[in-house]
């Protein structure tokens, strides 16, 4: 079924190529903890008739659904969405905020999610390098630099994601990992952007976040790196765009990449499993002492409208 399955999660596809079917088969067998599979079997059945897997994350953030499988045209309408079912339910036991998907809005795939509850929260559109040896025309300029990150970088990265990602898309969006390698691009000193590299079999993976006034510059910077990304790799590297950078796209066609697909970023949020549950006692009534013939309202003298001293003060009750 691994061979035949439909892969929602573009960085997968991309990087590991034929290592997926391994790590899925692997995840199956309790060989890696790095995903969680969901199998489907027909009812009153034993046999296994499809399968759903993501890959986990740490309890509070967002999970990624890597595939969906067997890829058939009878099974998206029916068995997809029981499994994505599934996926919400074991992403809540393992305390995760939310489950995404990506999709081609022109798949069938599209309109299961959709049917099981999924929203699109972002759009995003993948580049290819493998055209940029020979169309980009790259400049030296001194006063941009690209240096992998350090630790005092940390605060200047979050300022970067929480300035460019719009709250809702952060619903679906993943906060900059340590797990990744990153750079970031400085113009005279200032940070300008940022970008997370990730390095599979077949594949390299871009993830930039850059702010609107970083300039022309940043697509000569990105095909910089990535020729000599290819050259020492061996390999093509491709750059995600999420819809919340539209200008980046232009930058990257000037710098000699090419558009490679398009997908709608689909996430349904889960409720989380309480481990302990913490009950609080309610406070008890607090009955007052004072003269319940008293009245709680304010009196005025009528012989004296305007004097304060025939005031009878506001008297508070707890009932």
């Amino acid at each position: 079924m691994a061979d035949n399955a439909a892969c929602l999660d573009c960085e997968s596809l991309h990087i590991q190529g034929s290592q997926g079917t391994k790590n899925i088969i692997g995840a199956t067998l309790g060989l890696s903890d790095s995903a969680t599979t969901v199998v489907w079997c027909a009812e009153g059945g034993v046999q296994a008739t499809a399968f759903a897997q993501f890959i986990k994350a740490r309890p509070g953030e967002s999970a990624r659904v890597t595939c969906l499988g067997p890829c058939q045209d009878g099974f998206w309408p029916d068995y997809a969405i029981s499994m994505l079912e599934g996926l919400v339910i074991e992403a809540g036991f393992a305390g995760l905020k939310s489950i995404t998907a990506e999709v081609n809005e022109s798949e069938g795939g599209f309109v299961s999610l959709r049917k099981a509850g999924f929203v699109v929260y972002i759009r995003q559109s993948v580049y290819s390098s493998m055209d940029i040896r020979w169309k980009t025309n790259t400049r030296d300029n001194s006063n941009v630099v690209v240096a992998k990150s350090q630790t005092e970088d940390k605060s200047e990265i979050y300022k970067l994601y929480n300035s460019i990602v719009p709250d809702l898309a952060k619903q679906a969006e993943e906060t900059p990992s340590d797990k990744e390698v990153s750079y970031v691009i400085r113009n005279k000193d200032a940070m300008v952007g940022m970008f997370n590299v990730r390095n599979g079999p077949i594949g390299v993976w871009i993830k930039p976040y850059f702010y609107p006034e970083a300039g022309n510059e940043v697509g000569e910077v990105l095909a910089n790196y990535v020729l000599s990304t290819i050259h020492l790799h061996k390999k093509p590297v491709y750059v995600r765009v999420r819809s919340y950078q539209p200008w980046l796209g232009g930058l990257l066609k000037d710098a000699g990449f090419n558009l490679l697909s398009t997908q709608a970023v689909m996430a349904r949020r889960t409720t989380a499993r309480v481990g302990v549950h913490e009950i609080d006692p309610i406070a008890k009534l607090v009955v007052s002492d004072a003269d319940a013939s008293i009245p709680v309202s304010k009196t005025i003298n009528q012989d004296c409208l305007l004097s304060k001293q025939n005031e009878r003060s506001f008297e508070t009750r707890n009932l």
